[in-house]
């Protein structure tokens, strides 16, 4: 598997996706990458969910008119319309996700080594050499990454650089850790829209819920800190 596809693999897993559906999404992008079946193309859709937070919605589909109506059906149902681009409000970056070495690992039975490591309940996978916070903070930095976000629940760490600096900093923390690391292109928020009473938060889950149904959908990016 490509490391840009393992990447995907790994984000629908930590987000518990079901199996089903990963497998469905990687036959559909193969297929169509082998020229069998229908053709499909990545279109990015835009709008403001509930709350007027803004969300943008990566798809892969094979029909241009089936796709956005039923988005369009989607943010209107439930409170949002899909009119007008929120692009601006977001920073196209690169995230790398690389194995942290937790306190449970460092106390005694340790993972620290260049081997595959598996979490519960449908987390990620993370192969090679899992490396403290400090050290994975030191190598990025020195590499040109611009953010670096420790999750020791899952055992993993992002880093965040610019799409320029993706292969450097890719390389530098591939040879620290002996393995092949994925990545993943993000839009990460210059603002955030605060989502302060239950009904709020409910409204705009439901709402991430359903767009997250829809076949097509990959990724939704939006900026409500719940």
């Amino acid at each position: 598997v490509n490391p840009r596809l393992r990447s995907l693999i790994l984000e629908a897993k930590r987000s518990g996706v079901p199996k089903d559906n990963i497998q469905k999404a990687v036959d559909k992008g193969l297929n169509s990458a082998n020229g069998g079946g229908d053709q499909f193309e990545q279109v990015v859709y835009e709008g403001y969910g509930p709350g007027g937070v803004a969300v943008m919605v990566e798809t892969l589909t094979d029909n241009r008119n089936r796709t956005p109506a039923e988005l369009r059906h989607i943010f209107d149902k439930n409170g949002g319309n899909m009119s007008g681009s929120v692009s601006w409000i977001f920073t196209r970056k690169v995230r790398i996700e690389v194995p942290l070495l937790t306190m449970e690992d460092d106390d005694g039975d340790s993972k620290n080594d260049a081997n595959t490591s598996e979490t519960k309940d449908g987390q990620a996978e993370m192969e090679g050499k899992a490396l403290s916070e400090d050290e994975i903070m030191e190598i990025s930095l020195s590499l040109g990454a611009e953010d670096i976000e420790a999750h020791e629940d899952i055992g993993i760490a992002e880093v965040f650089c610019a799409p320029s600096d993706v292969k450097e900093v890719q390389n530098g923390l591939e040879e620290a850790v002996g393995a092949s690391l994925g990545f993943q292109f993000v839009a990460v928020p210059n603002s955030k829209i605060l989502l302060t009473s239950e009904d709020e938060i409910e409204q705009f889950t439901r709402f991430l819920e359903a767009v997250d149904d829809q076949d097509d959908v990959q990724t939704i990016h939006h900026n409500a800190e719940l």
